[in-house]
């Protein structure tokens, strides 16, 4: 088995005449808002080289499902309409139907837990037990996230990939028991991310966000070795989770929360199980082979950036994808689209307690400054609300206008754009209520 990251949750899993590409992204994502790294361009060529036998995508977040890299390569023919692609059989079709007006003719939805036989490698796609990483109470248990079992068969090793899904130590321990159950070993190697690949804390305005880096590093970093010892896998490589920020919002990188490898390093004694973790990115390659992992260099990479100073510094002025649209700013016709999409908000949501109140301040090019405050210059063409004045929780979203109605038009999603560090926030109280953002993924028309 060979096992190659490139950027992010980006993998190659070669074994036999089985080459298995997971979550294929590289260059940018939630619309301009992250940058794929150390590997930041030439997607279509990378995987022309690969030469994939079947794909499989996670969920449908912009990092996981790169829909510029697909269709690039289905119209260069890098990748054929017919090439099997892997998804969960979900609830809610949004991926299934996003990867058929990519034009794929041979989307595989699998059962959870249903074992899937590619010939040299057996798969298993594993459903999240928890919809967010700090499992608090979720009322619209919004359904998006998966994990990957790999079995080779000629090797008699398995290998998981926990992609970024937030699942928890009793859903880890069931990969564990399934494991053991219907292949009758233990996990040899495994990844997982380590922190936070989100919005918070940076782009949240009213908080000190050095001091939520760190604590949320600090957790992160007791987690991690919690879900070593569940999941009792040998070896270990972090993967998901990262990222970039280029654009005009390029500031907030200094915020992102996420331990060093050399920290993750200095944990793995505290592991009951885990023999020794592998720093593996942009390329490189875990080889195993006669009972033994080996680190190497994939041949087919050649281009990747030195350093993140240099690709931030590089891409600091990428236009956001969003800026293309709606070139005029209109006041009318956003109360229209906003009053249509409330109408189908609340209809959805009427058997919730709206306990919530959710202002949008719109803007023409929302700046930060040197303080990764909003510009004093910059003030709010347009203030729209909803929910209950009276309620607990407060949140206040500052946007671009562009933006905002491009989401009213589902020409984009609310769940990528929430957490892709394209808004910036400020709530009241600074306490995370899932269902908050959740519930405006139902705010279109």
């Amino acid at each position: 088995m060979k096992i190659t990251r490139y950027a992010n949750a980006f993998l190659s899993i070669r074994e036999g005449k089985n080459i298995l590409a997971c979550d294929p992204w590289i260059g940018i994502a939630n619309y301009g808002g992250w940058l794929s790294y150390p590997i930041v361009k030439n997607g279509d060529k990378l995987l022309k080289k690969l030469k994939p036998t079947h794909i499989y995508i996670s969920h449908i977040h912009s990092d996981h499902l790169d829909e510029n890299l697909l269709s690039t390569s289905l119209k260069e023919k890098v990748l054929k309409k017919n090439i099997p692609i892997f998804i969960k059989n979900f609830e809610h079709k949004a991926l299934y139907n996003k990867l058929v007006k990519l034009g794929f003719k041979n989307i595989i939805e699998l059962k959870s837990w249903e074992i899937y036989d590619l010939g040299d490698l057996k798969i298993v796609i594993v459903p999240t037990n928890i919809t967010n990483s700090d499992n608090l109470q979720d009322d619209i248990h919004y359904d998006i996230d998966t994990s990957l079992i790999v079995y080779s068969k000629k090797e008699d090793i398995v290998f998981y990939n926990n992609v970024d899904s937030p699942i928890d130590s009793n859903g880890l321990n069931d990969v564990k028991k399934f494991i053991k159950k219907y292949f009758n070993k233990k996990i040899d190697i495994a990844c997982f991310s380590v922190g936070a690949a989100s919005e918070y804390p940076q782009c949240f305005l009213n908080i000190d966000r050095k001091q939520e880096q760190n604590r949320i590093i600090n957790n992160s970093k007791k987690s991690f070795v919690e879900k070593l010892n569940s999941l009792e896998n040998n070896y270990y490589f972090f993967s998901g989770g990262a990222y970039i920020i280029p654009g005009k919002f390029y500031r907030l990188n200094k915020y992102i929360a996420q331990p060093s490898l050399d920290e993750l390093q200095k944990l793995l004694p505290n592991s009951k199980y885990c023999k020794k973790m592998f720093e593996v990115d942009g390329g490189e390659m875990l080889v195993y082979k006669n009972g033994k992992w080996k680190k190497t260099k994939d041949k087919i990479i050649k281009n990747r950036c030195k350093n993140k100073k240099e690709a931030i510094h590089k891409y600091r002025k990428l236009k956001y994808e969003y800026t293309k649209f709606y070139k005029n700013f209109s006041k009318n016709k956003i109360d229209k689209l906003f009053q249509k999409a409330l109408i189908n908000y609340q209809k959805r949501l009427k058997h919730i307690d709206m306990n919530w109140e959710v202002t949008f301040k719109l803007y023409n090019n929302l700046q930060i400054d040197k303080n990764e405050q909003i510009k004093s210059n910059k003030k709010p063409l347009y203030t729209l609300k909803l929910g209950n004045k009276k309620a607990k929780y407060k949140l206040v979203c500052h946007l671009d206008y562009q933006l905002f109605m491009g989401l009213l038009e589902k020409k984009f999603n609310w769940n990528i754009s929430l957490s892709g560090s394209i808004i910036l926030f400020e709530r009241k109280p600074n306490i995370f209520n899932p269902t908050i953002t959740a519930s405006l993924n139902f705010l279109t028309i």
